[in-house]
């Protein structure tokens, strides 16, 4: 959050919001939807792996190339987002 200090006359400082909040309110909320967006990918790609290594089946290792390229995808996807939070 971005905001101005202004000292008033009893030497308290008052803080002043800026229009620029808005924005940051929405860096924020897009910041926690890329986080959770993560976490349900890692989630999914565990539990592929525990289920591929429990049974040795050739199609669930095939899913597990494939959820890893796709996690791979989010986290590039992450990483050159153009928020600069999550650089």
């Amino acid at each position: 959050m971005i905001a101005n200090t202004v000292k008033g006359s009893a030497s308290k400082t008052v803080r002043t919001e800026g229009l620029s909040d808005a924005k940051n309110k929405k860096a924020r909320i897009a910041i926690r939807q890329e986080a959770r967006n993560l976490i349900l990918a890692a989630i999914f790609f565990a539990a592929l792996i525990i289920l591929s290594l429990s049974q040795g089946n050739l199609f669930l290792d095939k899913i597990l190339i494939v959820s890893c390229i796709v996690f791979g995808l989010l986290l590039l996807k992450a990483k050159f987002s153009n928020s600069p939070n999550l650089k």
